[in-house]
């Protein structure tokens, strides 16, 4: 087996093609922001990815998240379901003072 190191793929003819991005990497917002600023300028997921060095999943994820939620800040379902209760609780109470 190859030494990754060396960037050599395991048949040893080939070198392996290199990966981009980092893994497990927590993407800022303002790299968020860049990625649907540069989908909005209608550029593929690949080029983004490579341009912005971070996964092409990561790009899509964040492109379906925008088009699915209209923001592309990574929140839990759950609080949206909170926010939205709590707006919708203080619209009936203001409804009720009138």
């Amino acid at each position: 087996m190859a030494d990754n190191s060396q960037n050599v793929s395991m048949s040893g003819s080939e070198p392996e093609k290199k990966r981009r991005g980092t893994c497990n990497m927590k993407i800022d917002n303002s790299i968020r922001m860049r990625i649907i600023e540069k989908f909005q300028a209608n550029l593929q997921h690949l080029d983004i990815a490579e341009q912005l060095n971070v996964k092409v999943k990561t790009v899509t994820s964040i492109i379906r998240r925008y088009k699915q939620s209209g923001s592309f800040i990574k929140t839990n379902k759950y609080m949206i379901y909170f926010i939205f209760i709590f707006n919708f609780v203080l619209l009936l109470q203001k409804k009720t003072k009138k």
